[in-house]
């Protein structure tokens, strides 16, 4: 769960300004800077309205994209390399890929809402809730990557001791 505490004596960090190109893409996109910035929006109740949170997803989920294209066809080539170099070892190597199960983001939009029957309080709400999401997807999406990346350092590093590579 997202965590964040409202700051009540000093001044907020200064929202992030993202740079967009002639296509409409972020150009200064990172998730690190994404993460800091949702959370102090969070902090200081300037938070990222329903559009600009349906263009941050599209932005993350491009990145996403990228990094499963080109890293998962390095790691079947590393794979492959693998199996052909040592053969016996398939069985004591595990060489499933990385997986992160899906968690079920906590949305708690109905225990906020359900006492108020305000409609700008309701929406309120759910714009909260969608700027804590993005930092709950942001925080997966890191951590698939990370994974990956474990598992192309465990097969470089038994490639290593090959000869014939060196």
């Amino acid at each position: 769960e997202v965590r964040y505490r409202k700051k009540r004596a000093s001044k907020p960090n200064a929202p992030k300004q993202w740079v967009f190109d002639t296509d409409g893409n972020i150009t200064n996109f990172s998730f690190k800077s994404l993460r800091s910035d949702v959370l102090g929006r969070l902090t200081s109740d300037n938070l990222y309205t329903l559009e600009e949170c349906k263009v941050l997803v599209k932005e993350m989920l491009k990145y996403a994209t990228v990094w499963v294209e080109v890293e998962g066809a390095q790691l079947i080539y590393l794979l492959g390399l693998h199996r052909s170099l040592f053969p016996g070892k398939q069985k004591d190597f595990n060489y499933q890929f990385p997986y992160s199960p899906i968690p079920n983001l906590p949305f708690d939009f109905a225990g906020h809402a359900a006492g108020n029957p305000n409609p700008r309080f309701r929406i309120g709400k759910l714009v909260e809730e969608l700027n804590k999401s993005l930092i709950r997807m942001a925080d997966i999406l890191l951590q698939q990557r990370k994974e990956r990346l474990l598992l192309a350092a465990r097969l470089l590093e038994d490639l290593e001791t090959v000869d014939e590579l060196k």
